[in-house]
């Protein structure tokens, strides 16, 4: 079921954008930026149930011009443009609590807006830029509590698009 809503939704997607002018999709495309995205732990990568889990995200700007982006929001909890995806060793997903509770949040911003407008950054070709976030404020495990269950699991991320390395962290007691 969740492939056909998948399936539907980008579909969708490409007849809108096949309808758009190639000026209006060029538009569209060039609003993200293409980045290399890096993740990994500053510490050890064996956690309590009861820690909040951290990482460090590093994005690279290897394209050949100044790009503008978002990255990391002062003062909250939230990231912008970020989505997990939480895996077992074998692959399987993860059940999550409404994987993508905070998707609206970390997507929906305006250009012309007087705060964003304040937060926007220029990467130039060949800088990075870093930034620590919690496990936390991308997914909620769905096993009716706030501890994150005992086991391992692989963790990649998509930063509006561009996926990231896997990396593996252990939960035990």
């Amino acid at each position: 079921m969740h492939s056909t809503k998948f399936s539907r939704h980008l579909l969708i997607m490409i007849l809108m954008l096949a309808t758009l002018s190639l000026k209006a999709q060029e538009i569209i495309l060039k609003k993200y930026p293409k980045v290399d995205v890096n993740i990994s732990f500053p510490g050890s990568p064996t956690f309590k149930p009861t820690d909040k889990i951290k990482f460090l995200v590093t994005i690279t700007n290897h394209q050949k011009y100044v790009q503008k982006l978002l990255f990391g929001k002062p003062n909250t909890l939230y990231t912008w443009g970020m989505i997990a995806n939480i895996t077992t060793p074998s692959g399987k997903r993860v059940k999550l609590d409404d994987p993508n509770h905070h998707l609206m949040d970390s997507h929906l911003y305006s250009e012309e807006g007087e705060e964003e407008k304040k937060l926007f950054q220029f990467l130039n070709t060949g800088e990075q830029l870093s930034h620590i976030v919690y496990l936390e404020s991308l997914i909620w495990f769905d096993f009716g509590t706030n501890d994150t269950p005992i086991g391992t699991y692989n963790l990649k991320l998509s930063y509006f698009g561009n996926v990231s390395n896997t990396i593996t962290f252990n939960v035990t007691k």
